[in-house]
């Protein structure tokens, strides 16, 4: 009875342990989904805000104001998925760098967001929208690696003679 008993708590220790590679597979699948648009959406209006600075010394003052308006609310947007992904990882809770790296991101974007209403469309906005695109693609890279990594250690631990790993949990990032 004792040994039926070891048996079926390693069957459910190997349960939850592909349970969780499951949950971790989706949660980073999800985030990198995430920051890809994200990027996408950051680059379309870093090149708009670049276009724009360009055309501001011809005198289209009002057109300028008006496109950097839109810009700004596109920012806005990319700001509403940034704070989904700072939920998504705060809702996990093994990751304490990226919540921080996404935190601050936010707030770049919420300052180009500003700037933007503002109508600036300077030097410093595109500098600050660039930094943005360098660290969602940064972040991006980042996530592809540790999914890569996590593959790899599945197919060692399904590899015939490899014990089981440890079914503790891993840090999403």
């Amino acid at each position: 009875a004792e040994d039926r008993l070891r048996e079926a708590i390693e069957a459910l220790e190997e349960i939850l342990r592909q349970l969780r590679e499951e949950e971790v597979e989706r949660s980073l699948a999800s985030l990198e989904t995430r920051l890809r648009r994200m990027l996408d959406m950051q680059t379309r209006v870093l090149e708009e805000t670049t276009r724009l600075q360009e055309i501001a010394g011809d005198g289209a003052a009002r057109q300028i104001q008006i496109t950097a308006g839109k810009l700004a609310l596109d920012q806005l947007k990319i700001l509403a998925e940034g704070e989904r992904a700072l939920l998504l990882l705060r809702d996990e809770g093994s990751s304490a760098a990226f919540p921080e790296a996404i935190e601050q991101l936010n707030l770049d974007i919420q300052s180009v967001a500003d700037r933007l209403q503002a109508a600036d469309v300077g030097p410093l906005t595109v500098v600050i929208e660039t930094e943005i695109v360098s660290s969602l693609e940064e972040m991006v890279e980042a996530l592809v690696q540790v999914q890569k990594e996590n593959r790899e250690k599945q197919q060692q631990q399904q590899q015939p003679g490899q014990p089981p790993g440890e079914p503790g949990d891993q840090p999403l990032v």
